[in-house]
């Protein structure tokens, strides 16, 4: 068994066993990997474009199921504040890749990495009032749609 498969089965382990939070988390890290990779390809010669195309790809893959796992009942307006976020973030790709400009993606990878500490935080917060015993309050976190996770590779 090669490292790459060996690795590869890690992954989808760690995908099928993790919980909501941990998901999105994920899908946030993978759509911070994939701009950055992105933006590392845009600024050297030549240009790779087949490498260029499936990165984009991936990204747009990412933020996609980013939308499809938002809960619009649950969220409210939240939900339609980072819909809105997540289109401007779609936008912003297809910029990049347009004109081959790096620049416009630095403000959707510094975006994400925001939502990521911030989720991050909530789902922790999530998770210790869920483990007290005494409390009876119950957490503002709603999580009812579980992300797909399809298959995305590197």
């Amino acid at each position: 068994m090669n490292l790459m498969n060996s690795y590869g089965n890690y992954k989808q382990m760690q995908v099928k066993t993790a919980d909501e939070g941990a998901l999105i988390l994920m899908l946030y890290d993978g759509a911070i990997l994939s701009l950055r990779n992105v933006q590392k390809l845009l600024k050297t010669a030549p240009l790779n474009r087949e490498a260029l195309a499936n990165h984009i790809i991936k990204g747009r893959n990412i933020i996609y199921e980013l939308i499809a796992s938002l809960d619009f009942e649950a969220g409210g307006e939240l939900s339609d504040t980072l819909l809105r976020l997540y289109n401007y973030f779609i936008w912003r790709i297809g910029q990049a890749d347009l004109e081959k400009d790096s620049t416009y993606l630095d403000d959707v990878i510094k975006h994400l990495q925001d939502l990521q500490s911030a989720w991050e935080t909530t789902f922790q917060n999530a998770r210790i009032q869920q483990t007290m015993p005494t409390s009876s309050a119950t957490s503002p976190l709603q999580i009812t749609k579980k992300p797909r996770m399809r298959s995305i590779t590197a």
